[in-house]
């Protein structure tokens, strides 16, 4: 997905989002705070940061109703590598995301490595842990190939699950039809890769579930 980038001497203090945007300060995890280059291993990228500003909230186009954020300054959150609108300002990566582009809250062991010590998905996002299936019973190692590995479902445990979307012209929100704990098939490559605690995690959206 193309993606342009702006570049200016603009005051990002003096940003103000609209509606549901949300400006967002970019953190380098490609390196330490001790200047170490770190590689990223997930297929699909994910960036992580700290909010700034938030619009006045997510308007209901049926009836012109708007909710309010969940997320407040300083925040920190995750977010897809390609959503939003990309800026450098003096010296800094932003981005300007509409809410449903903001997957996840996000709580660091470390500001200084990015280690993720926890998760909230928001709306319809949840986070699971995939079945480990890189080996058979008789001890060989598997790995699905061809069309295969493309579109075959993955069995995954949930861990947690976002609050669910807003439900059009009410108050309430439309759960996520699953619970921590329970057992789903996944879109074999759906979401993206997170390390948190020292596990191999994967945030999803509830349009990934297949069973």
């Amino acid at each position: 997905m193309s993606q342009t980038t702006i570049e200016d001497d603009i005051d990002v203090a003096k940003l103000r989002p609209i509606a549901d945007y949300v400006l967002v300060r970019i953190f380098d995890r490609t390196r330490t705070s001790g200047g170490i280059h770190l590689v990223r291993t997930t297929a699909t990228p994910n960036v992580i940061g700290e909010v700034l500003a938030v619009g006045s909230g997510i308007r209901d186009d049926a009836t012109g109703r708007v909710y309010p954020f969940e997320l407040k300054r300083r925040d920190v959150v995750l977010l897809m590598d390609y959503v939003g609108e990309r800026m450098h300002l003096r010296g800094g990566d932003y981005r300007m995301a509409r809410s449903h582009g903001i997957w996840a809250k996000v709580a660091l062991e470390d500001r200084r490595t990015y280690e993720i010590r926890d998760i909230e998905p928001r709306s319809e996002f949840l986070l699971v842990e995939p079945d480990d299936e890189t080996m058979t019973r008789s001890g060989l190692l598997f790995f699905p190939r061809g069309q295969n590995a493309e579109s075959a479902g993955r069995l995954a445990t949930v861990i947690k699950v976002g609050p669910g979307r807003w439900r059009s012209g009410t108050d309430e929100r439309e759960p996520i039809p699953v619970a921590a704990g329970e057992k789903i098939v996944m879109l074999r490559f759906a979401g993206t890769e997170v390390e948190v605690g020292g596990k191999t995690l994967r945030l999803i959206q509830e349009c990934d579930i297949i069973s």
